[in-house]
């Protein structure tokens, strides 16, 4: 049965066509994406051998080696110098740099920088790295969750979680700490969702949606139902519809925020209160929420 909601926006249709930083080993120019695809078939066609990189144009890319380490990794990716398939049956010299670059985001003592410029490499070669998800998506939840990259959301964290969930098909969370810090960067996203304006919450929404759809047997147990009934209390009208929009991903994806009598009792408090609201903006969602609610149900 398809999942119903209240609203959807993609988040990965975003378009950074024309914010791609073109890289080699020599010097960088700025392209568009139609461009940078242009040269790079004229490049094959000349049977040249410099790689050629897309980073997008940001501070921590601007650092003079990001894209040299780039560059290395996915050379070594092409010319197969890297083990992926059944790599921890191979001695672990093969791969150690994963292991390093794993223990320095986890490690306390290693400089905030370090790791978000680690962090940002990751997220740069991401489909080099989605073959060792095992390795490192530990390490960037623990990164995540610790507030290195902010108390609120922003958009490298966004970009993070966006890498995480492409990374599903090849590992989730398994073990009791990992699955401890998929649920609480969800109950981050969930509260820090709401923004004034209206298109950048479309996003967070949607990312929180993509998160649920694809972690939902890891995430069932662990929402936050203080967050979620909150949410829809309060006395922003804006807000209420956020949390109504955010409580009809959850119950969408048939996820109970309640555990006991009682909390499912103020649950369906805070869902009805909603039609007492003179705005449709904030009644119609509500109506909408429950029926959700009752679909599940039934």
């Amino acid at each position: 049965m398809k999942k119903k909601y209240i609203e959807n926006v993609s988040i990965f249709d975003r378009s950074l066509s024309q914010t791609l930083t073109k890289s080699d080993l020599s010097y960088s120019v700025i392209l568009s994406n139609r461009e940078a695809q242009e040269n790079q078939q004229m490049n094959e066609n000349k049977h040249q051998t410099t790689m050629r990189i897309s980073l997008e144009n940001t501070p921590i890319n601007d650092h003079e080696i990001m894209g040299y380490l780039v560059a290395v990794i996915n050379f070594m990716y092409v010319q197969k110098l890297l083990i992926f398939h059944d790599y921890e049956q191979q001695p672990e010299e093969k791969y150690g740099f994963v292991v390093s670059i794993a223990q320095s985001l986890s490690s306390p003592t290693q400089p905030k920088n370090v790791k978000i410029f680690l962090a940002k490499f990751i997220e740069n070669c991401r489909s080099v790295f989605a073959h060792f998800a095992k390795i490192l998506l530990g390490p960037i939840l623990s990164l995540l969750t610790s507030g290195t990259l902010g108390e609120s959301l922003n958009f490298f964290i966004t970009d993070l979680v966006t890498m995480l969930i492409s990374w599903s098909h090849v590992y989730k969370p398994q073990d009791m700490q990992e699955k401890g810090e998929a649920g609480a960067l969800l109950n981050f996203l969930i509260k820090n969702a709401y923004n004034e304006r209206n298109d950048i919450f479309k996003l967070n929404l949607e990312l929180i949606k993509k998160l649920v759809e694809s972690w939902r047997e890891i995430l069932e147990d662990k929402i936050s139902f203080t967050s979620l009934v909150e949410m829809m209390e309060t006395e922003s009208n804006d807000k209420v519809i956020c949390g109504l929009q955010l409580n009809a991903v959850i119950i969408a994806n048939e996820m109970i925020p309640w555990v006991n009598e009682e909390q499912r009792r103020r649950y369906a408090e805070a869902i009805l209160k909603t039609f007492k609201n003179p705005s449709s903006k904030v009644y119609q969602p509500g109506a909408q929420l429950l029926g959700i609610c009752l679909n599940q149900i039934v």
